[in-house]
C-alpha cells in the first residue's frame, strides 16, 4: 500500500481532513492571554463540518465494519438517511478520511437531479474520474482518466459514445477505473454518493448491475428523507425500494444496499461538544448557558446549531467583546424569529401576569406537563387540597391559548416547538 507523503498531501487538499471524534467537551482556553495572541475566526462557516466532526460513534462503526468486509472482498454496500439537516454529507466526508486512513482510495461525489439515466452515470463518472486523476497526477506525473474520458475515439471508455445506458458498458467502465488505480497500489475503492435520493430509477439498476461483478467497489448513497417517522433507516430503505420499482420493479437495486445507517438528532451532550470543539484554541468562547440555549432552541439538529452559533459567533465579535452572552444571544435570536416573538408578545399583551407566569413555566419545558404538574412546579408549598382548584384554573389558562403555541394530548400539555417555546419564555418574563 503507498505511504507517499505527497500522495497524501494531494489527498488530504480536495476532501480529506484530519479529524478528531470523542464524547468528552474540551473546554476552550479562557483569560486575556489568548484574546491577545488569537485573532477570531468564525469556526461554524459552512464547510468546517469535516474538521470538527463529532458523534455518529454508532454509524462509523458499521462503517468500519464495512471496509474489514471490503477488504474480504465481500462489499456490503450501505445507505446513510436521515432528513434534511442531519449532517448527511459530514458523515460522508467522514466516511471518505476514514477510508482513506486505511489506504483505500476514496472519493465522494453528488448526483444531478431531473436528467436521463445516462445523463446521470455520465456525470457521476466524470466526476468521480477527476478525483482519482489528482492522485493520479501527484503519483505519475500527469492525469489520465479524464483524457481517456474524453477521447472522440481509441478510448478505453465505452459510456461516453453510447446513446444509452448498457449495463455492460458501465461495468467495463469501472472495471477500467478499478485497474488504473491498482496500477497506483490501490485494491479498493469507496464511492461515496451525495444526494442519492436524486437517483433515476434505471441508474441505480445499472448500478446494481454492474456492482454485483465487482468485489473491489463499496458504494455509499446518502439518501434525503421528507421525514422519517422516527426510523430513518426504514425510511431510507422504502424511499429506495421505491425508486427501484420504478425501474421495472427492479427490487434489487435496492437490496445492494444490504445496511443502512440513520441520523437523527444530537443528543444534548453531542450537541454541546459540537459548539464546544469549534471554539478550542479560539478567542472567542460561549458563556455556558449560551450553549445550553443554543442546543436547546436548535433541538439537537446539526444544521440548526452550527446555523445559531455562527450568528452568535459573529454578534459577539461585532460587539469586539471575546465572550457570547445570553444577551448576544437574544438579540441573534429575536432578529431571527421577529414573527414567532410578535405572536409571543400579542399573547402577553392580552395575559395577566398569573397568566404569563403559567405560560412562562410551561414553555421552560420540553416534556408534556399535566396542569397538576405544573401547579406543583409553580406552588411548590401549596398543599394537594390546594393545588387541585389551582390545577382546573390553569387548565382553563392553557386551553384558551390556542394551538399556535400550546399543544394537549391525553391531558398534557407543551409547547412542541422550541423556537416558539423560547419565544413565549422571553415574552413571558416579569416586566
Amino acid at each position: 500500500m503507498p505511504h507517499d507523503t505527497g500522495m497524501l498531501d494531494v489527498m488530504a487538499s480536495y476532501e480529506a481532513v484530519s479529524i478528531r471524534v470523542g464524547s468528552t467537551p474540551c473546554v476552550p482556553m479562557r483569560g486575556s492571554m489568548l484574546s491577545e495572541a488569537l485573532e477570531p475566526v468564525n469556526p461554524f462557516h459552512e464547510g468546517a463540518a469535516g474538521k470538527y466532526f463529532v458523534g455518529r460513534d454508532d454509524q462509523l462503526k458499521r462503517f468500519t465494519r464495512a471496509l474489514t468486509a471490503l477488504r474480504k472482498a465481500e462489499p456490503a454496500h450501505l445507505y446513510v438517511a436521515g432528513v434534511n439537516g442531519r449532517g448527511k454529507t459530514s458523515c460522508l466526508e467522514k466516511l471518505v478520511e476514514m477510508a482513506r486512513e486505511s489506504d483505500i482510495l476514496a472519493v465522494r461525489v453528488a448526483l444531478d437531479g431531473g436528467v436521463r439515466a445516462q445523463q446521470q452515470i455520465l456525470a457521476m463518472f466524470e466526476k468521480l474520474l477527476r478525483k482519482v486523476d489528482e492522485i493520479h497526477k501527484e503519483m505519475a506525473g500527469a492525469p489520465r482518466l479524464i483524457a481517456e474520458w474524453k477521447q472522440s475515439s481509441g478510448s478505453p471508455f465505452h459510456l461516453p459514445g453510447s446513446g444509452r445506458l448498457q449495463n455492460d458498458h458501465l461495468l467495463q467502465d469501472l472495471t477500467h477505473v478499478r485497474d488504473v488505480i491498482a496500477e497506483l497500489g490501490f485494491r479498493h475503492l469507496v464511492l461515496c454518493i451525495d444526494e442519492g435520493e436524486r437517483i433515476e430509477p434505471y441508474a441505480l439498476s445499472a448500478l446494481k448491475n454492474a456492482l454485483l461483478e465487482l468485489k473491489e467497489y463499496l458504494v455509499v448513497l446518502s439518501v434525503r428523507l421528507a421525514e422519517d417517522h422516527g426510523d430513518p433507516v426504514r425510511a431510507g430503505k422504502l424511499k429506495l425500494e421505491e425508486i427501484a420499482a420504478a425501474a421495472d420493479r427492479d427490487l434489487g437495486a435496492a437490496r445492494l444496499f444490504v445496511g443502512g445507517v440513520g441520523l437523527g438528532s444530537f443528543t444534548a451532550e453531542q450537541a454541546r461538544y459540537c459548539i464546544t470543539r469549534r471554539l478550542e484554541d479560539n478567542a472567542i468562547r460561549f458563556d455556558d448557558a449560551v450553549i445550553d440555549l443554543i442546543v436547546r432552541v436548535a433541538e439537537g439538529l446539526p444544521d440548526r446549531i452550527i446555523s445559531y452559533a455562527h450568528q452568535v459567533y459573529d454578534r459577539t465579535e461585532a460587539a469586539e467583546t471575546d465572550i457570547a452572552t445570553v444577551e448576544i444571544f437574544r438579540q441573534t435570536f429575536v432578529a431571527l424569529h421577529k414573527l414567532e416573538l410578535d405572536e409571543a408578545n400579542a399573547l402577553s399583551a392580552q395575559s395577566t401576569s398569573s397568566d404569563r407566569r403559567t405560560l412562562r413555566e410551561l414553555a421552560r419545558h420540553d416534556v408534556p406537563l399535566t396542569p397538576l404538574d405544573l401547579a406543583r412546579k409553580l406552588y411548590a408549598d401549596a398543599s394537594a387540597d390546594v393545588l387541585e382548584p389551582v390545577a382546573d384554573a390553569l387548565r382553563g389558562v392553557l386551553d384558551r391559548v390556542g394551538d399556535t403555541f400550546c399543544v394537549s394530548t391525553d391531558g398534557r400539555y407543551l409547547v412542541p416547538d422550541p423556537v416558539r417555546r423560547y419565544a413565549l419564555e422571553i415574552s413571558m418574563e416579569p416586566e
